[in-house]
Order: C-alpha cells, then sequence, then structure tokens
C-alpha cells in the first residue's frame, strides 16, 4: 500500500473488506443505492453509510488498521464525523427535512478536504520552499516512511521536512486552529522529533495559515525557532464555448 492510499479513505477496499465480513450484501446495497441528492457528496454520503455499517458490525478498528491507518489520528475522526453528518442530512433530506448546519460543522466540511490540499501541495512542492534561504525535502526515516501525516507519540505532523544543513522542519497548517492551538501543536511536535529523531541535529517549526493575524504575529515573536507562511488561493474561471 502507497503513502497515498494509506491516508484516502479507500471506499473500494471497505466494499471488500466488508464482503470479506459476511457484510457484501448491505455494501452491495450502498454501492447500488439511488442517490436523489447534491451529486458532488455522492462518494462522501456512501462512505457514510459504510462507516455506519462497521461501526454497527464491531468491526471499523479493523478497517482502519488494515486499511485506513489514518483513521485512528484526529484527522481520520474528523472525516468520519464529516461523512456521517453527510449522512445524516441526506437522510433528513429524504424525510422532506433539513437539518440546520452551524457555521463549524459547515467550516469543518470545507476545511477537511482544503487541509488534505494544502497538505499534499506542500509536499508535492517542497523543494521550491525556501526557509531561512535553505533549500527544503521530504524528510525520509529509515524505514522508507515519508514526512507527510508523519506519526509521532503526541499525534501527527502535517508535514516533516529537511533542509540543506540536515535539520529538520515541523509544517503545521492552520486552518481552523486557533493562533495559540497552532503555536502550542508545533511546538509539541519539535519537542517529540528533537528528542526521538534529530537530538543532535536543531528543529524549527513553520505555521502555514491563510492570514497571519496580530494574534499569531504576537504569539511568534517570542519563539523565533517557528516561522510562519500565509498561503493563497486562485481560481481561474473560463467560459465553455457550446456546440
Amino acid at each position: 500500500m502507497s503513502e497515498e492510499q494509506k491516508r484516502q479513505f479507500s471506499i473500494r477496499d471497505a466494499y471488500a473488506f466488508a464482503a470479506a465480513h459476511g457484510l457484501e450484501k448491505e455494501a452491495n446495497g450502498i454501492r447500488d443505492m439511488v442517490i436523489e441528492w447534491d451529486s458532488s457528496y455522492t462518494t462522501s454520503l456512501r462512505k457514510g453509510y459504510l462507516v455506519e455499517l462497521f461501526e454497527k458490525g464491531g468491526i471499523f478498528e479493523e478497517f482502519k488498521a488494515k486499511h485506513w491507518p489514518i483513521g485512528s489520528t484526529p484527522a481520520g475522526e474528523q472525516e468520519r464525523r464529516r461523512v456521517l453528518r453527510i449522512k445524516q442530512r441526506y437522510e433528513a433530506f429524504l424525510a422532506g427535512s433539513e437539518p440546520e448546519i452551524s457555521p463549524e460543522e459547515e467550516a469543518d466540511e470545507l476545511l477537511f478536504p482544503l487541509e488534505s490540499h494544502l497538505r499534499d501541495f506542500i509536499a508535492a512542492n517542497i523543494g521550491s520552499i525556501k526557509l531561512h534561504g535553505l533549500t527544503l525535502s521530504l524528510y525520509v526515516d529509515s524505514s522508507g516512511r515519508d514526512g507527510v501525516e508523519y506519526p509521532t507519540d503526541v499525534g501527527p505532523i502535517d508535514v516533516l521536512a529537511q533542509d540543506s544543513n540536515g535539520d529538520l522542519v515541523v509544517f503545521e497548517l492552520k486552518l481552523s486552529k486557533g493562533p495559540d492551538r497552532a503555536i502550542g501543536q508545533a511546538l509539541r511536535y519539535m519537542g517529540w522529533v528533537s528528542k526521538h529523531l534529530a537530538p543532535a541535529n536543531k528543529v524549527s517549526g513553520v505555521v502555514v495559515a491563510h492570514e497571519i493575524d496580530e494574534k499569531l504575529k504576537y504569539a511568534v515573536s517570542l519563539v523565533p525557532i517557528i516561522t510562519v507562511f500565509e498561503y493563497k488561493l486562485r481560481f481561474d474561471l473560463q467560459q465553455v464555448s457550446l456546440p
């Protein structure tokens, strides 16, 4: 299984796993169900039904261990809540009502894929990011495990990189997290890396946010080993020529 596959909830693996546990009929029903709803949510909706199926059958932990290791991390739990929430909304839609969505829930649905894409973009383009004039590369440990969602005893690091001096760099993405939490998480991961991976090297941190507000600036001003970056989103719309 590739590292990218480990990070994804594979619906194909979920169907095969269900069949192997005597739930083929139920899984086929989920796969073949006719969804009269927003087409952009169909895969997430089916995942919600599969999660519920596995949880009721007491096999969800086994599924995560075999096919979705990230499912046991905070990011995986966030995705679990998201797909179950979509399932709940769909069932309310079928019943002729729509549950009210809180701003936090709506942001959660938007931020999970955004965080995944931002993390993967940083990992794929790590060589073009300069930190204090030094070139970065993705960290790879002795087992061949790369630095994307790097597992630690205190939680997964979004991206773990290495600079051209051999020192390690912890990337923490600040999307829904407040500035204090983002700094605290970055320092926690840096402390773990310093003790377990690089006791003889320097360890620094990078917080990536859409906007570096005054609160975050004040927090970082007293932590010189942490650098902050802003990311920008761009959309390009092009008119489609009709036949």
